[in-house]
């Protein structure tokens, strides 16, 4: 009861709410004309959908359901490769540069993984993203936070020079190519993991995905599933900019 009264008062569900009450409100006056009301009402509704966590969850099974969490790490692999995400750069009110959380909960994973079975190499990935952040490769960034976590400094290969999932994929198999390997287990979002999976094996890694955020691989309705969320709407979002990037790396031959 608690968390649907927390999200019922929550800014953006509240604007959503008195916007529907006023749009509402509209068509019980009748002041305007129906094509009018059609209008403004249509784009709202298309809206507040796009902000339901059950439409939001049906988004994500779109590209995520096939990526279920695995038990264990295989013992056969060669080595752990994490994606690079986000950074937080430098700015008036952070001296330092650290992980955004899409990045430190991928290394948290690939911790997971490292320490489920014998020490393995880990591959940590990603350049600087985007040139006006103020910040280091992100690569850097997460061999400090792995080695912070108890990582064995020896166990991590730093790759920066990639920007994008497909660059990712083409620095990697450079990088495991020179030392042999040919089988690693893949970390990154459930979503993101189907392009990213399509991209390494484009360029003849065998890839074992092990997904640091399982959401869209499992559907529980509730009632706050009703309300609508910037937190949906945001997933929304990725799950788009998954396609959309699928789509793309499609027509230029990059999976």
């Amino acid at each position: 009861m608690y968390a649907f009264f927390a999200q019922l008062f929550d800014p953006y569900t509240l604007v959503f709410l008195v916007t529907g009450g006023m749009v509402a409100n509209l068509w019980r006056r009748r002041r305007e004309t129906g094509r009018v009301l059609l209008f403004l009402t249509v784009p709202f509704v298309l809206l507040m959908l796009l902000s339901m966590r059950w439409v939001a969850d049906l988004a994500q099974a779109t590209v995520a359901r096939q990526y279920a969490t695995l038990a264990d790490r295989p013992r056969d692999v060669s080595a752990i490769v994490v994606l690079g995400g986000g950074v937080l750069g430098v700015d008036e009110t952070h001296p330092r540069a650290v992980l955004a959380p899409d990045s430190l909960f991928r290394c948290l994973t690939a911790l997971e993984v490292y320490r489920d079975g014998p020490h393995c190499p880990i591959v940590v990935c990603g350049g600087v993203v985007e040139a006006d952040v103020v910040a280091p490769p992100v690569a850097k960034l997460m061999r400090e936070a792995l080695i912070l976590a108890g990582v064995t400094a020896e166990d991590i290969i730093v790759e920066d020079r990639s920007t994008t999932t497909y660059e990712n994929a083409l620095e990697c198999r450079r990088v495991l190519s020179e030392r042999g390997w040919s089988q690693v287990v893949l970390v990154t979002e459930a979503r993101h993991m189907p392009r990213a999976v399509r991209c390494f094996q484009a360029q003849g890694v065998d890839v074992i995905p092990i997904p640091c955020d399982p959401r869209g691989t499992g559907y529980e309705l509730k009632v706050v599933s009703f309300l609508p969320t910037s937190g949906a709407a945001c997933d929304i979002s990725a799950v788009c900019h998954e396609w959309l990037g699928i789509a793309w790396y499609r027509l230029f031959g990059r999976l």
